[in-house]
């Protein structure tokens, strides 16, 4: 991975959409800062906090300008919320309207 040259390399996560399935929930996250984020939990926030999904469900690597589908498993609880944590310790967390 590069760094920005010019600028510091920051990853800037943001919820693109979240729409129901007979699956599950699907979201959608997209980096859009100029570096790279190592994904490293997700998770949802329900009617008892918050909880963390099964690290098979979470993408390891969102490069900037990219945009991940994660499968929210239909065991999961009905949740309002969704924070993403890199490796690096930083948060983002997001209200979700479920498009259903």
């Amino acid at each position: 991975f590069v760094a920005p040259a010019a600028a510091t390399a920051r990853p800037e996560i943001v919820l693109r959409g979240a729409t129901a399935t007979e699956s599950g929930t699907r979201i959608a996250i997209e980096n859009i800062g100029n570096a790279h984020a190592r994904v490293a939990q997700i998770s949802v926030r329900g009617r008892d906090g918050w909880t963390a999904l099964a690290e098979a469900d979470v993408v390891r690597y969102l490069l900037p300008g990219t945009i991940a589908a994660i499968a929210i498993p239909p065991d999961a609880p009905e949740f309002d919320a969704v924070r993403i944590t890199t490796l690096d310790g930083r948060d983002w967390e997001h209200v979700v309207r479920i498009d259903r």
